[in-house]
Order: structure tokens, then sequence, then C-alpha cells
């Protein structure tokens, strides 16, 4: 594997459809698929009032993670920083706003083509994008940088 830079990682966050959220909470480790969108200088998410939402206000510490498959192979970005529940303001609005418009627009939505994200998907999750990483596959699939290196 190598490291890729900032702007190259920024690029998966830009490109992506799907992150994965890390969370921990008093039963261990935790990781679930959300939508987002990058606005501003965060990248942000809906979620419901489960698991997740109680292990972030437990420990606001997550690690958000995307893929990006790519011929002849991947490249991945994690930003590792603590999350905040938007509370109803510009930001929140700005928010749903802006995953309607990301995921309406597609035939195979996440978030569906008439609907829109309900009571038990109001809360809104930001997270700032200062500690972003990534690496990648490398060129090619040869042994030295497959995943795992096996």
């Amino acid at each position: 594997m190598e490291t890729i830079d900032r702007e190259a990682a920024m690029g998966v966050f830009e490109r992506g459809e799907v992150a994965h959220v890390a969370v921990t909470d008093v039963d261990g480790p935790y990781v679930s698929p959300v939508s987002y969108v990058i606005v501003g200088d965060r990248l942000c998410f809906i979620t419901g009032r489960g698991r997740r939402l109680r292990a972030m206000k437990h420990d606001p510490r997550v690690c958000v993670e995307v893929t990006e498959l790519s011929h002849p192979g991947w490249r991945s970005a994690m930003i590792e920083d603590e999350a905040e529940v938007v509370t109803r303001s510009e930001l929140h609005t700005d928010v749903l706003q802006a995953l309607i418009r990301k995921y309406q627009s597609e035939e195979d939505s996440l978030l569906g083509t008439s609907r829109t994200p309900g009571p038990d998907l109001t809360e809104v999750v930001a997270v700032s994008m200062e500690r972003v990483s990534g690496r990648s596959s490398g060129e090619g699939r040869n042994r030295r940088t497959r995943p795992g290196r096996m």
C-alpha cells in the first residue's frame, strides 16, 4: 500500500457515495455505512437515533472511511476527528438539502427518489475534515500493494 496526499484523499471523499463511520460505545467498536455530503470543511450525514448516535454522544471520536475502486486498484480516504450533532440551524438545513441533491438525481438513489429524510433520520452529524489521510493499493495489484499484502 502507498500513502496518498491530502488532495487525492479529498478527491475520494468528493467522488464517494458511501462512507463507513466507526464509533465506540460501552459494548465496543461499531462500524456502519452512511450516505454523506461535504458542506464547507465538514463531512456531514444524517443518522437515526440508534446505536451510532448513542455511541457518538458517549464518545464523539469517530473514524470515517470512503473507498474508491479503480482499475487496477483502490484508494481509501479517512477522517479521524470528533463528531458534532448539529442542532436545527442553517447548517442542518444545508446538509439535508445537499443530501437530497446528491442522491435524488441518481437512478439508484440511496435515499430514494421521492423520499425525504423523515423524523427518524433528522439528526445531522458533522465531522471536521482537518485530519484527512489516505492509502492506495498503488499501481496495479502486485504482491507488494494488494490489500493485506496477500
